[in-house]
C-alpha cells in the first residue's frame, strides 16, 4: 500500500514524546532513532520504515520504501504466528484490522496469564483480575466509564474471565479498550511497577515497553515470545500490540471519551 495505511495513520497521530520513546524501546532502535532530534515528519517516516523492516525479509527490504510491506499483512501474519484461529486471508478494512488487533491483544494477555499462573499459581492471577475489576469500578465512580458501558461490562463479566471478554468482543469497543488497559496496569502493579489509575496517555506505552522491550521481558520474568522465531518477530509482535492500543486510544480521544495528553 502507500501512505495512509493502518500503521501510517496511527503514527501520524502520535504527538506525545513518551509514545515515541516507547516505540524506540519496543523496537530496540535507540542507536538509530532519537525522538528528541527528529521532527514529527521525520519520526513518522523513520518508524514507518523501522516497523515494516522488522517484519520484512532482509534482502527484500533493500528494494522497499518506508511504506512496504502493507501493515495489514503484518497484522495478519502476526496473528497467524501467535496461532490465532479464523484470521481472514486478507484484512480488507480498518474494521478487519481492529478485530485482528483485538485478538492479538487478548492472545498476549493469555500468554502473560499462563506465565504468571505457572510461576506463582492461579491465586496470583485471580488477584490481578480483582485489581483490574476494582479499578474499572473506580473509573465508573469517577464518571470515566458511562453507565451504559459499565452495565454491559458487569452483565457479561460474570460469564468468564476478563481476557475472554476482550477476545469475544461482545462489549463496546471503548469498554474493551478500557479493560485491556486495566489488565496491563494490574499485571504491572503485580510485578512491582508503579502504575496509577491512568486511563490513557503515555503510561500505557511505558507499561507495554517494559513488558515487550528487549530488556523488559527478562526483568519481568515474562520472556513469553522466545519460541516464536527471530528477534524481528519479538519486535514485530510488541509493536503490533502497542499500535493496536494506540489506535484505540486515539479513536476515543477524538470522540472526547478520554484524554490522551
Amino acid at each position: 500500500m502507500s501512505r495512509g495505511d493502518a500503521l501510517d495513520v496511527v503514527l501520524n497521530k502520535i504527538h506525545n514524546i513518551e509514545d515515541w520513546k516507547s516505540l524506540v524501546d519496543i523496537c530496540d532502535c535507540a542507536y538509530k532513532i532519537k525522538p528528541e532530534e527528529l521532527s514529527h515528519v521525520g519520526l513518522v517516516k523513520n518508524f514507518n520504515q523501522e516497523i515494516r523492516s522488522n517484519y520484512g525479509h532482509t534482502f527484500l527490504n533493500m528494494f522497499r520504501d518506508e511504506y512496504e510491506p502493507d501493515y495489514e499483512e503484518i497484522v495478519r501474519e502476526t496473528a497467524i504466528k501467535l496461532k490465532i484461529k479464523s484470521v481472514p486471508d486478507k484484512l480488507n478494512s480498518i474494521f478487519d484490522v481492529e478485530c485482528a488487533e483485538r485478538l492479538i491483544v487478548g492472545k498476549i494477555l493469555e500468554e502473560v496469564k499462563a506465565s504468571i499462573i505457572k510461576k506463582e499459581g492461579y491465586a496470583a492471577w485471580e488477584k490481578i483480575e480483582a485489581d483490574a475489576k476494582e479499578h474499572m469500578e473506580k473509573l465508573y465512580r469517577e464518571g470515566k466509564i458511562s453507565t451504559i458501558d459499565y452495565t454491559q461490562y458487569i452483565k457479561i463479566a460474570g460469564k468468564g474471565g476478563l481476557i475472554a471478554l476482550i477476545i469475544a468482543g461482545k462489549m463496546s469497543g471503548f469498554i474493551v479498550y478500557m479493560l485491556a488497559n486495566q489488565l496491563f496496569f494490574a499485571v504491572a502493579r503485580s510485578l512491582g511497577i508503579s502504575i496509577g489509575v491512568a486511563v490513557a496517555g503515555p503510561i500505557i506505552g511505558r507499561t507495554i515497553s517494559i513488558f515487550l522491550g528487549p530488556v523488559g521481558w527478562v526483568l519481568s520474568g515474562l520472556w513469553l515470545l522466545s519460541d516464536l522465531g527471530s528477534t524481528n518477530w519479538k519486535k514485530t509482535i510488541g509493536t503490533v500490540l502497542f499500535i493496536a492500543i494506540l489506535r484505540q486510544q486515539q479513536k476515543y480521544a477524538e470522540m472526547g471519551l478520554i484524554c490522551d495528553k
